[in-house]
């Protein structure tokens, strides 16, 4: 087996706009080095989970790579592993991630991703404050990592056969509340899924005691 290095420019993509006389900025904008390395390789179009499917980054990561939708473990499996924790069969493990959001008619919609230097505080605290709540017979420990998202690991029992919760596209969807996938799944010790969890909202700009913060992930979960 050779090693390789895998470089890939994740949201280079764009779409064409009518100020770029109908190119994408990528097209628009001078490429020398990329464009010497197109022409010494291979150019072409993958799908990586079909055509007119717009799948998250590590999905198309992984089919990019050449393996198969059904093995892919979920990305909170290797946020885990890559972070030097233990893997469980028995543990479900979830990305979870605090999102900033505004109530509106028909539901919270979420308004982007807390600010990295701002909000840092506020989220470390809130992801602190998540960890180690019980609820059904299941217990919840989080990792935190940075500005709010951190792996989750539910231990107890939880069915990781949920639908993600990630919305995905801030401005066409409201948060989205998992759902079971399998009549065994509607059990109420169903959890998110072991790919990403179901997003935490909050106010943006608030602050929380730990108290506080506490009683807002019970009322989440």
């Amino acid at each position: 087996m050779y090693p390789i290095v895998v470089l890939l420019f994740d949201g280079l993509a764009d779409r064409a706009h009518d100020v770029l006389k109908g190119r994408t900025a990528n097209e628009a904008a001078r490429t020398p080095n990329l464009d010497r390395l197109a022409a010494q390789g291979s150019c072409g179009v993958l799908y990586a989970v079909g055509p007119g499917r717009a799948p998250s980054s590590e999905v198309a990561h992984w089919s990019m790579l050449g393996y198969r939708p059904d093995e892919f473990p979920g990305r909170a499996v290797f946020e885990a592993v890559g972070r030097g924790q233990e893997g469980a069969a028995e543990h479900v493990f979830a990305y979870a991630a605090l999102r900033p959001a505004e109530r509106r008619d028909d539901g919270l919609w979420l308004t982007g991703r807390p600010d990295p230097d701002r909000d840092a505080a506020d989220a470390q605290a809130l992801v602190e404050a998540c960890d180690g709540l019980e609820g059904d017979g299941l217990f919840f420990t989080l990792a935190h990592e940075w500005r709010g998202e951190a792996v989750l690991r539910v231990e107890g029992g939880a069915d990781d056969r949920v639908t993600d919760s990630d919305a995905f596209f801030r401005d066409r969807h409201p948060v989205l509340r998992p759902l079971a996938t399998t009549p065994e799944a509607e059990q109420p010790r169903a959890r998110p899924r072991s790919g990403r969890a179901g997003r935490w909202s909050c106010s943006p700009g608030t602050r929380s005691t730990r108290a506080g913060a506490r009683q807002a992930c019970r009322s989440s979960m």
